[in-house]
């Protein structure tokens, strides 16, 4: 499967060399250009992704060449079906992501779950795909969202991240500064003991990089970086609860 064609947010299928088995996945960020995370040089291109195995959550960069091989698009529907069903019931205000303006559309509707495969003008819209209605340039606006692209182009009124980001990024727990934490290490593969220096009330520049409100900067191992708010809930867990007095 081609690099290009994986987006953020897409569910997808991680392949475990340990389990040899395939494992059920999202796409957190895709690299748009060379970058360095953790010592490592990322190609433009990799993306990182965050899957589950031997119950805990792991996340890892895969290079563009290992791609193919190692990561592919979950089959239409097979990870949403439930939370599409509960978080996009008929009549929910939603923003829907317009390709053409590049933007947030406000104001939308959902009108229709399709609870089963079915044909729409002679083509397949898959089962819980979304048919929403919004205000064009034009007037109203109806269309049909799939199933596969629900997680990236349809979000509740109001969100700062598709419905299917948010819900799976939202932290179980708030970081606070002082609090002793584990955090995991790509290029180790092991949750790493550290602690939490500051968070973000706000969003601000640092660098050159913008730091989302609700980020937290954290050290561990004599590293000192910022972990952005939607990575909080995968990269981060609470160790203890204590304060952190160095």
């Amino acid at each position: 499967m081609a690099a290009t064609r994986l987006q953020l947010g897409d569910m997808v299928e991680v392949w475990s060399n340990s389990k040899s088995a395939w494992m059920k996945g999202t796409i957190l960020q895709v690299a748009q250009s060379k970058l360095m995370s953790d010592g490592h040089n990322i190609l433009s291109g990799a993306i990182k992704v965050a899957y589950s195995a031997d119950e805990a959550e792991h996340i890892k960069w895969v290079q563009p060449d290992r791609i193919s091989a190692q990561v592919r698009k979950a089959e239409s529907g097979s990870l949403l079906a439930p939370a599409l069903l509960l978080s996009f019931p008929q009549g929910t205000h939603v923003d829907v992501w317009s390709n053409t303006k590049g933007a947030w559309i406000p104001n939308g509707v959902v009108w229709e779950v399709a609870l089963d495969d079915r044909e729409v003008q002679g083509y397949t819209v898959p089962k819980n795909s979304v048919k929403v209605s919004y205000k064009g340039g034009a007037g109203s606006i109806e269309k049909w969202v799939t199933a596969d692209q629900v997680a990236t182009h349809v979000r509740k009124a109001g969100e700062g991240l598709p419905s299917a980001i948010a819900s799976a990024c939202r932290p179980a727990w708030q970081p606070k500064a002082g609090a002793l934490v584990s955090v995991w290490s790509n290029s180790k593969g092991v949750w790493v003991d550290g602690a939490v220096k500051e968070v973000s009330t706000s969003a601000r520049t640092i660098d050159g990089v913008l730091v989302p409100a609700g980020s937290a900067r954290v050290v561990y191992g004599g590293i000192n970086k910022w972990i952005p708010a939607s990575m909080i809930a995968t990269t981060l867990r609470q160790n203890l609860d204590l304060t952190y007095s160095k």
